[in-house]
């Protein structure tokens, strides 16, 4: 019930973009399922199971305004270029926020495939705009019991090598942002949108301890209360540090355990952690009151109905407070994909 009642944030790359185009004195207007009339520029965000209708819709717009321009930003545009060649766009291959210093050259540029990089400096962009968004609706009650929720963020990348994950296909190495401005901002969320919870959408929070005590710290010392929830690695949390975050507002972690047969771990670039650290762990979490959101994984190549019920069976012993179940998808780009692509039957990304 919980589930069906969220309503989750846009994504937190939408929101950067939003106040990106509004400094460089754009008005920008956000579309869910429509193309917007009359606009001179168009930025898509395309996602695997709706490239179909995407391209249908750049072909529309192209059709009725063959001056507008069309960008093609995320994690589709980097791995699947070529999905766009027969289109009069530009595919931005990096982070689209480093169109904030790079939109006139991408437009001015004769190739249609144009590298931009990713943003070294994360606290040089703009605060995340979330006004032309339906904000006040946005809850995710598996994390909080405070509403509405918003996305932000102390780091970016990941330093693993899951090949498994489209995180790293962009960049394998982490960056970071000042404590002081990631809670700066979430003071301006709390006090002009009205946000009581945030959730970081670090990959790896925690991976620099004494960045993440310092900004439990000054979270603590805010003149309200806030609840916040992260994404982590069990062994990167250690007790002290859940103490620390916890007074200052944790409510939720997410890990990710996939499995637990380590061979399949370790076959796939995923470095395991034993079982009793992982159940010491949420049961840890519990008697502070913190609840545990567990990722596992089904589906790999060598699974077998045993195996999969052994997730299952782990998963129960385990016992966060919610278990997501996954099935394992080759994602373009990925090493994964690349190594199993000749054993994938479907094709249509609607389908996968």
């Amino acid at each position: 019930r919980g589930y069906r009642r969220d309503r989750r944030p846009v994504a937190l790359n939408f929101a950067y973009l939003a106040a990106i185009f509004k400094e460089l004195g754009h008005t920008v207007e956000y579309a869910l399922d429509r193309a917007v009339a009359g606009a001179d520029l168009y930025i898509f965000n395309p996602a695997l199971l709706t490239l179909d209708l995407e391209h249908q819709a750049m072909q529309e717009i192209l059709a009725k305004r063959p001056t507008a321009r069309i960008l093609i930003t995320g994690p589709v545009a980097f791995s699947m270029p070529e999905a766009f060649s027969d289109l009069d766009v530009k595919v931005v291959r990096g982070e689209a926020e480093m169109l904030f210093w790079k939109l006139d050259e991408v437009l001015a540029s004769e190739d249609q495939v144009v590298s931009v990089g990713s943003v070294k400096d994360l606290d040089s962009l703009p605060w995340p705009d979330w006004s032309m968004f339906n904000y006040r609706t946005f809850r995710m009650k598996y994390d909080f019991w405070k509403f509405p929720t918003a996305l932000v963020q102390l780091s970016r990348g990941c330093t693993f090598t899951c090949n498994y994950c489209p995180y790293i296909m962009v960049e394998n190495k982490t960056r970071f942002r000042d404590p002081e401005s990631v809670v700066e901002e979430i003071r301006y969320g709390a006090e002009h949108y009205g946000f009581r919870s945030f959730k970081f959408r670090d990959p790896l929070f925690g991976l620099d301890r004494k960045r993440s005590l310092e900004l439990a710290d000054r979270i603590s010392k805010l003149p309200f209360k806030i609840q916040f929830s992260i994404e982590s690695r069990i062994d990167l949390m250690r007790e002290e540090t859940l103490i620390r975050l916890r007074g200052a507002g944790l409510t939720s972690i997410t890990v990710g355990i996939e499995t637990p047969n380590e061979e399949t771990l370790r076959r796939y670039k995923r470095a395991p952690i034993k079982d009793d650290r992982q159940q010491d762990f949420v049961r840890f979490c519990r008697d502070l009151g913190i609840r545990t959101v567990a990722g596992f994984m089904i589906g790999f190549p060598e699974d077998t109905e045993a195996s999969i019920l052994g997730v299952l069976a782990y998963a129960r012993r385990v016992n966060p407070t919610y278990a997501n179940f996954n099935i394992v998808t080759p994602y373009p780009g990925t090493p994964f994909y690349a190594e199993v692509k000749d054993a994938i039957e479907e094709t249509d990304f609607s389908r996968y």
